[in-house]
This record gives structure tokens, sequence and C-alpha cells, in this order.
């Protein structure tokens, strides 16, 4: 579904909404896989706690693989992709936690503004 959504994209930004906006859907569309995902795991046994750690790990090879922009930009701080996923999934955690899974599409330009934000920047 992602894959498809950044299909034709040709920059980071409009690469990274397109991503965003697909996988947001795809939760607010089953709000119980999200409950699974995002609040399920705090609530389990250590084993469902390390998969949400594998599954942070992974959001974070990601945005950092997309945040870091062409060969000749400035790469990440180191820690930095760490700490978007873990702040991506605190919010989206606390969304579906309050109930409001069916509209995570909502913070589609509030985690957008804060993924870019954190862009390196050519000196």
């Amino acid at each position: 579904m992602i894959e498809g959504a950044i299909a034709g994209c040709s920059d980071t930004a409009s690469r990274l909404s397109a991503g965003l906006h697909g996988g947001l859907e795809c939760l607010a569309a089953d709000p119980e896989l999200a409950h699974r995902l995002l609040v399920a795991p705090f609530l389990a046994a250590p084993p469902a706690r390390l998969e949400y750690e594998h599954q942070q790990e992974r959001l974070a090879q990601v945005l950092g693989a997309a945040l870091a922009g062409p060969d000749d930009s400035p790469p990440l701080a180191a820690g930095m992709a760490e700490l978007l996923a873990a702040g991506v999934l605190s919010h989206l955690s606390g969304r579906v936690l309050a109930g409001e899974a069916g509209g995570l599409v909502e913070s589609h330009e509030l985690l957008l503004e804060f993924l870019l934000m954190s862009r390196p920047h050519a000196p």
C-alpha cells in the first residue's frame, strides 16, 4: 500500500508525505489493527514489547533513509531517526489509546512537519 502511494513522487518531501498518508490511512481503516500495533504491546508480556521495539527500529531505518536526502546532503544526526520514530509512534499510540484510531489521518500534517523539520540542511 505504502509503496504504491510513493510511486511517482519525485522529491523527498512528497515521498514522505505520500508514505505517511498511506500508513495513516491503513491504520485508520482498521482501528483494531492500530490498537494491536500501537497499544497492546505495552500491555503484554515482554516478547510483544520486544516486537514493538523491532518495529520501532525498522521505522527508524525507513525514516533515516527517507530523510537523508541526496548523497550530497548532510546525514541525519546520530540517533535522530530513532528519536523521530519514537515520537511518531508515541503520538499515534496516544491517539489510538484515546479512541481516535479512525482519525489518525488528521495527524498527517503535524507528523509531516515534525519529520521534515529534522532534515539536515547544507552548511
